[in-house]
């Protein structure tokens, strides 16, 4: 089932208003009339999720046997999406651009939260909740009273660094209790020094 999502589901929308019913959307979109109606019925979407938990190892069955009795076809749609998807690019590639570039400046907590990661497994390094890590590095981001966990001054929007007080390379695990927000010159001074190598008392 196609997810409706930016300009088609406002579409959707519109066409609601004006009192199509979901099965002329969808005929319209190019999309499954239970997709429209869960994009456009909070409660739809609900029981569909409910139905889905209910019944995990069912559908897991189903998927399973509906690619086996069908993998020509399945090879032959995923072929044509990626035609699709490839001219879609092409003809939208400015669009496209500038969408990544702002994505990217409003989530680049969750870019450096991922570069830290693969860093942190490289390392061999224990890593905690990723949920909660990516939390941290999304206060760090956005919160507007963030101070420097080293010298304790207040840290502007764009120099906030996410330190590991054990560095990575000294055996410091990849956990939220490892992890504090640092201005960006007290990060690079600190560099691999271990906590009482700086007389920071913890």
């Amino acid at each position: 089932m196609k997810k409706m999502m930016g300009k088609r589901l406002e579409h959707a929308k519109e066409l609601r208003g004006e009192g199509l019913p979901y099965r002329q959307i969808a005929i319209n979109l190019g999309v499954g009339a239970e997709a429209v109606r869960c994009a456009l019925v909070p409660a739809a979407r609900e029981r569909k999720r409910i139905y889905r938990q209910d019944h995990k190892q069912e559908r897991k069955k189903s998927d399973v046997q509906y690619r086996k009795n069908h993998k020509q076809e399945i090879k032959e749609y995923r072929e044509g999406r990626k035609q699709e998807i490839k001219l879609y690019c092409q003809e939208h590639r400015q669009e496209i651009k500038v969408y990544k570039a702002r994505y990217r400046k409003e989530h680049q907590y969750q870019y450096t939260s991922y570069r830290t990661v693969r860093r942190a497994l490289i390392a061999g390094a224990t890593i905690g909740n990723l949920v909660e890590i990516k939390a941290i590095y999304q206060r760090a981001q956005e919160d507007p009273k963030g101070r420097c966990y080293l010298c304790g001054q207040k840290i502007p929007f764009g120099k906030r660094h996410v330190d590991h007080i054990i560095p990575l390379s000294k055996g410091g695990a990849h956990r939220p209790s490892n992890l504090a927000v640092a201005c960006k010159e007290c990060n690079r001074r600190k560099a691999a020094k271990m906590p009482e190598d700086i007389g920071l008392l913890l």
